[in-house]
């Protein structure tokens, strides 16, 4: 059996369509309406506010209320990690890097 570690948890994760690769500088601020629709978790941006104001979306556990909400570095877990849920199904896992 091979222990898991976090080297070879990314490794695995780096092809799930759900888990992305970026530098801060890429998402620093960025409003969460975009992500979602730039991760594929609104179709539109119009989308992405309704599921904000509906109490459907969260950030790293945090229910994200605005849909002028940005990013922030409150936001990234254990240094690196930033979970985006939306609605029942849709999942982004940000490394940030």
């Amino acid at each position: 059996m091979h222990e898991l570690t976090s080297a070879t948890a990314l490794e695995q994760l780096a092809h799930e369509p759900f888990f992305k690769r970026v530098t801060w500088d890429e998402v620093e601020g960025t409003p969460v309406t975009k992500l979602l629709t730039l991760h594929d978790l609104a179709k539109s941006g119009k989308e992405a506010a309704r599921l904000i104001t509906s109490k459907g979306v969260t950030v790293s556990g945090r229910v994200v209320e605005d849909p002028r909400e940005v990013l922030r570095r409150t936001d990234v877990v254990d240094d690196h990690l930033v979970v985006i849920k939306s609605g029942k199904k849709g999942n982004l896992i940000l490394y940030v890097e």
